[in-house]
């Protein structure tokens, strides 16, 4: 299904902002960069930021974008897009709204991996019993976790507890642990 995209703006029209930009110049729209994912990211004027059509922005724009995608950390973006860190923190003061996409196109990669083993798993004409264990062990933890991981939740560390404290922890951590590897034999049938 194709999708809608809103005609680009002429330029000098107002940015569409929830909050106006304490810079009169960015209150206008420069360009729009037009995402595969997101559609149009409209992109604010500016007398000398990086981002600027006089510039060539948009392809920096466009390597931030990209970076973000890849689960860059903010650092990692701005060496990618060779620029500064505070060339971004600028960047995104003056664009709140990209701000929101930011942890959106983190997960782009986690996403596509998620996809790939789902559809592996789905769409395999073989049993592929590894991947499905696999699968299980880290979304259905109760069931098929091959770990046992006890957290305490005393609220201090270990240091500080008390010898009836740490046999007590102790004790309750293996009595878990039999417990899951007693189950474990029966799913197993041994």
């Amino acid at each position: 299904m194709p999708r809608k995209t809103k005609p680009k703006p002429k330029p000098g029209t107002k940015a569409k902002t929830t909050k106006p930009s304490k810079y009169k110049y960015a209150n206008e729209i420069d360009y729009v960069h037009t995402d595969k994912d997101f559609g149009p990211i409209e992109i604010r004027k500016t007398a000398n930021g990086w981002w600027g059509s006089q510039f060539n922005g948009g392809v920096k724009v466009a390597q931030i974008v990209h970076a973000y995608r890849m689960d860059f950390s903010g650092l990692q973006a701005c060496l990618y897009a060779g620029i500064t860190k505070d060339q971004l923190d600028h960047f995104r003061d003056v664009h709140p709204h990209f701000n929101s996409l930011i942890p959106i196109l983190r997960e782009s990669v986690s996403l596509k991996a998620k996809n790939n083993l789902v559809r592996k798993i789905a769409d395999s004409k073989v049993i592929d019993v590894e991947t499905s264990k696999w699968w299980l062990e880290r979304k259905c933890r109760g069931e098929f976790a091959t770990k046992n991981e006890t957290r305490h939740s005393i609220g201090s560390d270990i240091e500080d507890l008390d010898e009836d404290q740490l046999e007590k922890s102790a004790r309750a951590a293996l009595d878990a642990l039999q417990a899951k590897q007693a189950l474990r034999k029966e799913l197993n049938g041994k």
